[in-house]
């Protein structure tokens, strides 16, 4: 049976993780989008573009000072990024096809004055409930970063083996 997803190693390279943050995110079981992926018989992991995209984005806002719960967290219950979502209903959805479902999407991210860590996807000019003060992430660019990053590493994951 072929395999398909991304190794450790290229989920590490495309989400601009280290393997050794992945692993200890996971070992201590804070990443639970990666429960969908599947392990292999000898106990490797492969990694849908999804959770690639979910890795890039943990790591972007742990960068910036979330702990990573709460960097998961807010990730997770993005809307877009639901596994619901249309863009993730097949496992294997192509890398190629993930920026278009980001396109003008802005992720805006605050702390309440509770030290609670809010998040809405958005447009800054269109929500006048936002802070004066957040975190911005671009979810197009990044989306289109981590699909480059999958296609240099040799394709979209339906198409390894």
């Amino acid at each position: 049976m072929p395999k398909t997803g991304y190794t450790l190693s290229e989920t590490a390279l495309a989400s601009e993780a280290s393997a050794k943050t992945i692993r200890n995110w996971i070992d201590r079981d804070l990443v639970p989008f990666t429960k969908a992926d599947q392990d292999e018989p000898d106990g490797w992991h492969r990694f849908s573009a999804r959770t690639v995209l979910l890795f890039a984005l943990t790591q972007r806002l742990v960068r910036h000072g979330l702990p990573v719960g709460d960097a998961v967290r807010l990730v997770e219950t993005s809307r877009r990024l639901s596994p619901k979502g249309t863009l993730w209903r097949h496992r294997n959805t192509p890398a190629a096809a993930i920026p278009a479902a980001f396109a003008n999407v802005t992720l805006f991210v605050w702390r309440t004055d509770d030290g609670e860590w809010r998040s809405v996807e958005g447009d800054p000019a269109s929500d006048p409930d936002l802070p004066d003060t957040f975190i911005w992430v671009d979810l197009e660019r990044v989306a289109a970063t981590v699909a480059a990053a999958l296609e240099d590493l040799g394709g979209d994951a339906s198409q390894k083996s």
